[in-house]
């Protein structure tokens, strides 16, 4: 089982660290305003045209092995005639998938009722070790549709049966810039980030259903407004991991209070409110078995310019590994 400590604290110098982070993210809006054009004329290309250009330029032997080749393969719909192949070897990886909750109620709650939400993203990874020889440097996008109906809000369940429930919406939901020093013991990432993604995100959540254990707890965003994932804000982060076992990481990140309005399609990088500061530390237990990873965390925002809240967490995680009969 994994286990972490988490500690924060915060000084009579709120106001200062504030106002600081804030500058500095303005600054970094700035920037994005005069550069975003060019940006996602960059971005969009790579998420939408380049596979769909793969797709339609496949060789025929692809095309006609689809249905007929039974063996293992990496992509649901073949290597599109080896570009998508040729494309990570320059360190370009994108992906696709749809993921859809259907649910029902047939007794109990305020009514009986059933409902679904869909869900479908696109994610491209650049790797600039291989694109151009610039060591550990990279750059990551992800967007998505996602609509449907409410079920935890029908039924009126203090829990949302459904993790993937928050706002009909079609945005770019995150990105970011990343470079890594000494030996990959240093970690600097900047851009738009969802911060529940990093702080707070149960570590096996992936397995459940139901909202706080799918992702994370929502009380996160309610009391700090801490950002999560679809509508990521502004934000830099540093970790640091001495040793494979040990980390330490924080961020400051743009607390916008209504960010689906503030931002409706995710391009607009806004900074809006007041920042949140957030920490974590975790050791990991086994950190080479490939089952256990981050464990736990402690976030702390700051979302009055004067009274800073501060919430605190430790959990904990552990993978289960079946024999093999």
């Amino acid at each position: 089982m994994n286990t972490c400590v988490s500690i924060s604290q915060h000084s009579d110098s709120v106001t200062l660290r504030c106002a600081l982070a804030m500058a500095c993210l303005r600054r970094c809006a700035g920037l994005w305003a005069r550069e975003r054009r060019n940006l996602l004329l960059t971005i969009l290309p790579l998420i939408l045209v380049v596979p769909v250009f793969a797709q339609m330029t496949a060789s025929n032997t692809d095309r006609g092995t689809l249905l007929s080749d039974t063996r293992p393969r990496r992509y649901l719909f073949g290597d599109w005639g080896g570009k998508r192949t040729a494309l990570a070897e320059k360190g370009i990886t994108f992906d696709f998938f749809y993921i859809s909750d259907m649910q029902a109620n047939p007794s109990g709650g305020r009514e009986q009722t059933q409902g679904g939400w869909e869900r479908a993203r696109g994610t491209i990874d650049i790797n600039f070790d291989r694109l151009i020889q610039w060591q550990g440097l990279s750059f990551h996008a992800t967007g998505l549709w996602q609509a449907g109906v409410n079920l935890g809000a029908k039924i009126g369940t203090l829990a949302n049966p459904s993790d993937l429930v928050s706002s009909h919406t079609t945005r770019l939901d995150s990105f970011w810039v990343q470079q890594l020093f000494l030996n990959n013991k240093l970690r600097v990432r900047a851009g738009q980030l969802a911060g529940l993604d990093f702080y707070g995100n149960q570590e096996y959540g992936g397995s459940w259903l139901i909202e706080p254990m799918g992702y994370a707890f929502g009380n996160l965003f309610g009391s700090i407004y801490e950002s999560f994932n679809p509508a990521g804000t502004p934000g830099a982060e540093v970790r640091f991991a001495p040793k494979r076992n040990f980390y330490v990481q924080s961020a400051v990140m743009a607390g916008n209070r209504d960010p689906y309005n503030q931002d409706p399609t995710g391009f607009h990088f806004q900074i809006r409110d007041t920042p949140n500061f957030l920490f974590e530390t975790g050791y990991l237990v086994h950190p080479l078995d490939g089952h256990a990873t981050r464990s736990a965390g402690s976030a702390a925002g700051s979302p009055a310019r004067v009274l800073t809240n501060l919430v605190v967490f430790i959990t904990a995680a552990s993978s289960l590994t079946l024999p093999a009969t």
